[in-house]
């Protein structure tokens, strides 16, 4: 396998300004809060969305609903209207970027060659950490039936074995 990932002139941490939109819900499902979760994270906007759990006054268990996007009015608008809120939070705040880039890989697995991405964190012009993008991960499983956590293993030791080699560059 030959890998180029270009590395130059990323040595700096960007930064630009995102919104943080939460909510505190103590009266919906579990059931629903995942389908809004879900619903949430094919929006264009929206660039991360999180459930947390919470105590809430008079001892009530509740949820955070926590989204980082880039359009607040529009994410506000679609929990006033999917969720039982009656009202969010908004802040402004400055969100630092490490550099990243994507690597194709090809791997082979049972004689059948796959292709999966690997997202590449870069610091100083350096390979400080990698993922192997978790949907690539589930395409190989389904066509293989093979356990997932087997998948993730041999894929992850491929892809550290040339990182570790200084094959990536």
């Amino acid at each position: 396998m030959n890998v180029s990932v270009p590395i130059e002139n990323m040595e700096k941490i960007n930064e630009d300004n995102v919104f943080v939109v939460e909510t505190n819900i103590d009266d919906m499902t579990g059931e629903d809060l995942g389908y809004i979760l879900n619903e949430m994270q094919d929006l264009p906007f929206v660039l991360d969305v999180s459930v947390s759990p919470l105590l809430m006054k008079k001892g009530r268990p509740g949820w955070l609903i926590r989204v980082i996007t880039t359009d607040d009015m529009k994410v506000a608008r679609f929990l006033l209207k999917n969720t039982s809120t009656f009202g969010v939070r908004v802040m402004n705040v400055i969100r630092h970027i490490g550099g990243r880039k994507m690597m194709p890989v090809k791997i082979n697995i049972g004689g059948k060659d796959y292709e999966v991405r690997v997202k590449i964190k870069i610091l100083d012009n350096e390979i400080i950490g990698w993922k192997v993008e978790f949907s690539d991960l589930i395409v190989i499983r389904k066509e293989t039936r093979l356990p997932l956590i087997e998948i993730r293993r041999f894929v992850e030791g491929q892809v550290s074995f040339f990182i570790d080699k200084n094959i990536v560059k």
